[in-house]
Order: structure tokens, then C-alpha cells, then sequence
């Protein structure tokens, strides 16, 4: 069984207050407080076996400023580096992140976005996967799902930090 922690970017301001490139828009000053609490969080969640230490998983990212920022105090409390990935980036088609949940053999954790984190919720909740009565996607929550043989068993939402 693999896990697998879906993080939507946390806070990032006013994207209509943003001027220029919409993807090296920053975290807010919120926004760097709740990647320093979701760092911790996300050690706790990846703690398996009874460890002591968090595994160190793969960990991608959009390339968007604000979501490599959500995932960098994980990675650095970890000690791991992370790698950008195209697909987790806004706009991008649902199917090619099915292919690679379908594929997933060790834990993970993708940072990216408010558009597509949903889009692929809902494609799983159409494929069978219970996801509760609040479906949730705000920016700095996670979602965790638990794949076994390439089929997503469970997917559980956490809210974000304040």
C-alpha cells in the first residue's frame, strides 16, 4: 500500500492583485505560516511502522512558485529534495495524474492547485472512491488517499491550518 498526500498550495493573496507572471505569485505571509505547520502535519501522516522518523517520500510539485513554497519546509524537514512536475500544474488534464496514481508504488506527496486537485477528486469519487459529505478543496488542505495495486482504497480531507 502506497499513500498518497494531494496538498492544494497554501494562502497566496489576491490572484487578481498579482501582477505578472500568475505562477511566481508567493505565498502571503499566512501562506508561509500554514507550509510550516503542513510540514509538520505531513511528517506526522508519513510516519509508518510505529517509525520514530517520517519515511522520506517522493515529493512533487507545480512548478508554480506558490505551491514548491507549500511543499519546501516538508522537503527540508525531511531531507529530501523535490522534484517539479508539470502535470500538477493549473489547467493541466486530469488523466495523466489517474495514470500516475494508477502506477504509484511508494508514498508520495503532489502540491498543486485549486482547480485541479478538485478535477481529480471528482473523477475518483465517479470511479467509486468515497470522499464524505464535504468534498473540501481550500488552499493549504490535504487530501490522503491510501492505493493499493494501482486502485485508490480510501480518500480522507484534512482542513487547512489557520
Amino acid at each position: 500500500m502506497a499513500t498518497l498526500l494531494i496538498v492544494r498550495h497554501a494562502d497566496a493573496g489576491d490572484r487578481d492583485a498579482w501582477i505578472g507572471d500568475d505562477a511566481l505569485r508567493p505565498l502571503s505571509a499566512r501562506g508561509r505560516r500554514q507550509a510550516d505547520v503542513l510540514a509538520e502535519r505531513l511528517s506526522e501522516l508519513l510516519v509508518g511502522g510505529g517509525a520514530d522518523v517520517p519515511l522520506a517520500p517522493v515529493i512533487r510539485s507545480s512548478p508554480a512558485v506558490r505551491c514548491r513554497t507549500t511543499v519546501e519546509p516538508l522537503a527540508t524537514r525531511l531531507g529530501v529534495t523535490f522534484v517539479v512536475e508539470p502535470k500538477l500544474f493549473e489547467g493541466a488534464a486530469v488523466g495523466p495524474l489517474l495514470e500516475s496514481i494508477s502506477a504509484l508504488s511508494e508514498d508520495e506527496v503532489w502540491s498543486s492547485h485549486g482547480d485541479l486537485i478538485p478535477a481529480l477528486l471528482h473523477r475518483l469519487s465517479e470511479g467509486g472512491v468515497d470522499l464524505g459529505p464535504d468534498p473540501r478543496c481550500r488552499k493549504g488542505s490535504v487530501w490522503v488517499l491510501k492505493v493499493t495495486n494501482g486502485r485508490v482504497e480510501t480518500a480522507q480531507g484534512h482542513e487547512p491550518p489557520a
